[in-house]
């Protein structure tokens, strides 16, 4: 493993891919915080605070107690936006980068995942990091890291593409009563994706349906259309060949997102089995006895509560994409009879 961390980390230092400018800008972050409001510490307040953070203090912010500095801070969760600029690049510099992974204790081999833009649910432990988890799917890459004995979550949230931060953010704050537990940033990625790609399908679903009455395939067909009439003009046919070539091309484009859909979710469906398992398997991440322990418990408890209901909206969606899939497929032959293609 100390060679797997060393590669990563001379990876890390030799990698270009980020911003080079050194203008001054800040970053949209979401802090969350529950805290005692009273000596016996029975009674708690939940409070959730979005600030602009200017890039040459996100390391301070990172580290900073929790709230209004409250020491009786229970659980504290902080979460950073790094939007991108062309080509896929994370706006921000690699020297800011470098001091908010070194300060949250991100552990080295998570690093080349963020480098490489991967996808997937990857989780590391090692001397000298903390609890660390990195999760990558087309439209965003999110890193995460967990200290016990401060009882905080640090979270990078990095835009690829169709990302929605804000969707994201209200997501999280439905579950903040439960940030105790670090994994509720499973349940609360997998609900957040599952909402943009519900938005994303219906889309798509007008769009093939507004094909199919034109084309007369599938189970949009309006009766007794007939794509080509009797005896048509060779204008008329040139007109409706390049209307296919869109048609074709929009059908193609839709089988491909329905493809990468099924990818993303695949991924989903692991980081709530691992969501499941830390309950099953009592994982502790390293929280001593006591009430900080019990209140990690109750929250993988409740998290746990909400999975099938999760999991049956997802199973569903499963399906449908499946359906979708198969009806762009149908419909993607269907310029070949017009076009003199082959079958």
């Amino acid at each position: 493993m100390d060679g797997l961390v060393k590669l990563s980390q001379t990876y890390f230092d030799n990698a270009y891919g980020f911003r080079v400018s050194q203008a001054p800008i800040e970053h949209a972050t979401l802090e969350i915080s529950i805290s005692a409001t009273d000596p016996k510490g029975t009674a708690h307040q939940t409070t959730v605070l979005a600030s602009m953070v200017p890039e040459s203090k996100l390391a301070s912010w990172a580290t900073a107690d929790g709230g209004s500095g409250s020491t009786s801070c229970d659980a504290h969760l902080k979460l950073i936006r790094i939007d991108q600029i062309h080509d896929e690049i994370p706006n921000i510099s690699k020297a800011a980068f470098r001091s908010l992974t070194s300060v949250m204790g991100v552990h080295p081999a998570a690093l080349y995942m963020v480098c490489r833009k991967y996808d997937g649910v990857h989780t590391y432990k090692g001397p000298g990091s903390s609890h660390t988890w990195f999760f990558g799917s087309s439209t965003h890459a999110l890193l995460w890291c967990y200290s016990p004995s401060r009882r905080q979550t640090v979270r990078v949230f990095m835009e690829r593409i169709q990302a929605n931060f804000q969707d994201f953010c209200r997501v999280l704050s439905a579950f903040s009563e439960r940030i105790h537990a670090p994994q509720v940033l499973f349940l609360s990625s997998a609900i957040h994706q599952q909402h943009n790609f519900d938005v994303g399908t219906a889309s798509e679903l007008g769009v093939i349906q507004r094909i199919e009455q034109q084309t007369g395939f599938g189970p949009s067909t309006v009766k007794g259309y007939a794509l080509i009439k009797s005896e048509p003009t060779a204008k008329m046919v040139r007109a409706e060949i390049d209307e296919l070539t869109v048609w074709s091309q929009a059908v193609d484009k839709i089988g491909v997102n329905c493809s990468n859909r099924g990818r993303n979710h695949r991924i989903f469906w692991r980081m709530l089995a691992a969501l499941r398992q830390a309950e099953e398997d009592s994982e502790t991440l390293g929280l001593p006895q006591g009430p900080a322990m019990e209140r990690y418990k109750a929250s993988l408890r409740e998290l746990c509560g909400v999975l099938p209901t999760v999991e049956r909206q997802m199973d569903t969606y499963d399906e449908y994409i499946l359906y979708l899939k198969d009806r762009t497929e149908k419909l993607s032959s269907v310029d070949k009879p017009i076009s003199g293609g082959k079958a």
